[in-house]
Order: structure tokens, then sequence, then C-alpha cells
């Protein structure tokens, strides 16, 4: 018994059924996904960051992406933790991921402040800060996926990743074509 095959429509209604079709698809992907992460307790807590620098290494390398728990109160840190901070480097605010080395608590003032240090040096950072400066705490670390993610976010790597999926769209558009065509023909 042989499998009857439907048709496909060159209808410019039916073309436009499935373009609509397709980006409502890929609407509602995008849309869980921004949804999962923005309101969903847990994965709303967690950020992410691309380390630029040698200073974690061996422990976290250049271009590894690390992932930060926001939502660890400053009371729970404890000395040896990998931390992630804010701090302003030539005039600019950027974040930092280094071990917490030091909790010094002014008796006084009651005022806690936190001292950092990298792992390629036992000297603590020049860097005194506040609560206000921790973003949170390091909970993974994804080798190597950052250099991607960098080269995606610039100019130049969003035109070569579209222009990839599109070649990749008319490919597999073109290959299934054809496997139609000499289905037809048998």
């Amino acid at each position: 018994m042989k499998r009857q095959h439907r048709e496909k429509s060159n209808h410019p209604k039916s073309k436009l059924l499935q373009w609509f079709f397709t980006l409502l698809i890929v609407g509602a992907i995008l849309g869980s996904g921004y949804f999962l992460f923005n309101y969903v307790p847990f994965f709303s807590r967690l950020t992410h960051y691309v380390i630029l620098t040698e200073s974690m290494e061996p422990i976290i390398n250049a271009d590894d992406l690390v992932i930060v728990d926001q939502h660890i109160p400053p009371t729970d840190l404890s000395e040896g933790d990998i931390i992630a901070f804010k701090v302003t480097v030539r005039s600019r605010e950027v974040v930092v991921v280094h071990y917490l080395a030091q909790v010094i608590e002014d008796p006084d003032s009651g005022i806690t402040t936190y001292r950092t240090k990298p792992e390629v040096s036992s000297q603590l950072d020049n860097w005194v800060l506040e609560e206000s400066d921790i973003v949170g705490r390091h909970l993974l670390t994804i080798p190597k996926v950052g250099g991607f993610l960098q080269f995606v976010q610039a100019p130049i790597g969003k035109l070569i990743f579209v222009v990839d999926v599109l070649a990749l769209y008319w490919l597999f558009k073109f290959i299934f074509r054809k496997e139609d065509k000499v289905q037809q023909a048998t």
C-alpha cells in the first residue's frame, strides 16, 4: 500500500500561513525563554558573565561563561567563595569574578566590608567592597562558551549568525524539495 503525500500548495495564502505559523512558533519559543529567565524564581535569580582575563586561571579561564546566583545575601558569603562584584575601572563600572578573601566587620560602625583576590596572586585586590557592590556567588562555569557569545553579540557576529541560519534554512528546503520530487516520481 502506497502512502499518499499531501502536495504542497504554492498558493500565496498558503505561503503566508506557513510564514505566520513559523513566526508564531519562534515567538512562542523566545517568549517562553524570556518568561522563564525573568519571572520563574529559580532562573530569574541567575545571571551570567563572560570571563575576559586570566586572573582566575586555572579555576576559571578566559572565555569561560560563569553563572552567578544574584540572590545570595552577603551574610551567607564566606571567605573562599568565588563572587562577582561591581567595581570602577578606568571610569567604567565592570563586574569582576574573584575569591572572597576577607570579610571585615567594624564593631563600632556595624559596617561590613569585603576584600577579594585573584587565583593567580596571593595579594589582595585594591578594592574594598561594600554589600551593595556584590552581585552574587559563583554557581557554575561553562568552559569556552564565552568566546562564542561575545562573537555573536558583536555586529559582524550577528550578521554572520543570521546569514548562517538563512543558509541552513535554504539548504534544508532545497534538500527536502528534491526528496519530495523523487518520492512523487515513484
